[in-house]
């Protein structure tokens, strides 16, 4: 009966510590580049030239899009061919980003948001303002826009550029700065990437933190600033861990991070042969 227990908690042991793998594709900014990388099977792996690039985001299970200054191109996933380049607007500001939603492409910058139908054409202008120091947009599933508008606050609007509500983070500490981006979750909370405060900070529908992740000097290596974030199905958190401009700045740290509900490093990527700096992933599995 001892031998019986044993052999259960030891298959218990090795289910719940099994790796963690995944498939993703990752904005390379130091590099200027787009890795797809498959942990699974890493001979699938590709990585390719995107010139000025900042965001990417889902399309279908075979394309995705991925923002350049002043427009969009869509790239196959399975081998990283450039499909299309669309270009929209002047690129004098680099911070563009990427969205789609109910067949409709939406591509945003500090003062507008685009929404294009499926043949590229562009359907309406959303005037947003968010100033200067916007930099991704992401969907809600009512339609509407999350994306930072200041130093220290996130800003939500409806679909036609109406306020809905603001996130101001400066309450919880000097330490938040230059906050990168926000995303919704199913049970409606706020998820925020703080940046420079290099933690996700997580919002109820009352504004309110519920979590901040992950604890300080939790971790053995350096923290440098947190860019793009990921919610995953398992309550999860993917976030981009980007560590400078430079060619090499990939070196520094970990590259892509993931936290657990508790708020514990559970994965981590790092490949700095492969990749630079990262400010942006898309997990497909």
């Amino acid at each position: 009966m001892k031998t019986k227990i044993a052999m259960v908690l030891l298959c218990v042991s090795f289910f719940a510590q099994a790796e963690i793998k995944h498939v993703f594709i990752a904005a390379d900014e130091s590099r200027q580049q787009l890795h797809y990388v498959n942990e699974y099977a890493p001979e699938k792996n590709w990585t390719v030239k995107n010139k000025g690039g900042r965001d990417i985001w889902f399309l279908s299970d075979e394309r995705f899009l991925a923002s350049f200054p002043g427009g969009y191109r869509v790239y196959d996933v399975e081998s990283g061919a450039l499909i299309k380049e669309i270009k929209l607007c002047s690129p004098k500001n680099r911070n563009f980003s990427v969205g789609y939603f109910k067949g409709h492409i939406y591509f945003a910058g500090e003062k507008t948001i685009y929404e294009m139908d499926e043949n590229d054409e562009i359907l309406r202008e959303i005037p947003i303002n968010a100033g200067k120091f916007f930099r991704i947009m992401r969907m809600t599933d009512e339609g509407g826009f999350l994306f930072t508008s200041d130093l220290q606050k996130i800003r939500e609007v409806d679909n036609n550029g109406a306020l809905v509500q603001e996130f101001d983070l400066a309450p919880v500490g000097k330490w938040v700065r230059k906050l990168y981006g926000a995303v919704r979750v199913p049970n409606g909370n706020t998820l925020v990437s703080t940046g420079g405060g290099q933690r996700v900070v997580e919002f109820d529908k009352k504004a309110e933190i519920v979590r901040e992740f992950p604890a300080k000097k939790s971790l053995d290596f350096k923290l440098f600033f947190f860019s793009g974030i990921v919610p995953l199905a398992n309550g999860n958190v993917v976030v981009s861990h980007w560590t400078g401009h430079e060619k090499d700045a990939g070196k520094k740290a970990p590259q892509i991070l993931e936290f657990d509900k508790k708020g514990k490093l559970v994965w981590q990527w790092h490949d700095p042969e492969t990749a630079g700096s990262i400010h942006g992933v898309i997990v497909l599995k």
